[in-house]
C-alpha cells in the first residue's frame, strides 16, 4: 500500500492503540516476566488497514513502548522484532486473499510467529524451563487474540481505506 498522509496517520493511531491494548489489558504470566495482552488484535488490524511496512512500524513502536512501560524492558529487543515480523507477515497475507478468510489466516500466522518468537527468545535468554513455563500462556494469548480478531473483523471491513 502507498504511504499517503491518511495511511501514515492511521499507522500512528494504530501504534497508540497497540500500546494501549498491550499495556492496559495486561495480565502477568506466572513464573516469568511476560504478560498476556490484546495488542496483537490491533497489530493484525493495522496490517489489514495500512499494509505490512506501516503496520510493522506501528507494532514495533506500540508493543515496544508497552514493554518498557510495563517493566518488561528485557523483552524490548525481542518484542520489536517479533511484532514487526508479525505485522509484515499479516500484511502480506492480507494482500493475497480476500474477505474474512484473509484476516483470520493473517491472524493465525501472526500469532504463530509470536508464540515461536517468544519461545526462542526465552530459551536463548533465560533457559528451556522458563520458555516452557511461558509457552502455554503464549498459546492462550494466541487463542484469545484469534477470537478477538474474529469478533472485530466485521468492523474492520467497514473502515474506508481511501
Amino acid at each position: 500500500m502507498r504511504s499517503s498522509p491518511r495511511s501514515l496517520a492511521l499507522s500512528a493511531l494504530m501504534a497508540a492503540l497497540i500500546f494501549v491494548a498491550t499495556w492496559l489489558v495486561h495480565i502477568p504470566i506466572p513464573r516469568t516476566t511476560g504478560y498476556l495482552n490484546l495488542g496483537d488484535v490491533f497489530i493484525v488490524s493495522a496490517a489489514f488497514l495500512v499494509g505490512g511496512p506501516l503496520a510493522a512500524a506501528a507494532a514495533a513502536i506500540g508493543s515496544g513502548l508497552a514493554d518498557v512501560a510495563s517493566g518488561a524492558a528485557v523483552y524490548l529487543p525481542a518484542t520489536v522484532v517479533i511484532k514487526a515480523v508479525m505485522a509484515l507477515a499479516a500484511g502480506l497475507i492480507c494482500q493475497r486473499q480476500a474477505g474474512f478468510a484473509r484476516l483470520l489466516t493473517a491472524a493465525v500466522v501472526a500469532e504463530l510467529i509470536m508464540v515461536g518468537g517468544y519461545f526462542a527468545f526465552e530459551w536463548m535468554v533465560f533457559d528451556l524451563s522458563y520458555a516452557l513455563a511461558a509457552l502455554p500462556f503464549n498459546a492462550l494469548q494466541l487463542l484469545g487474540n484469534l477470537v478477538a480478531v474474529a469478533v472485530f473483523a466485521p468492523a474492520l471491513k467497514r473502515v474506508p481505506l481511501e
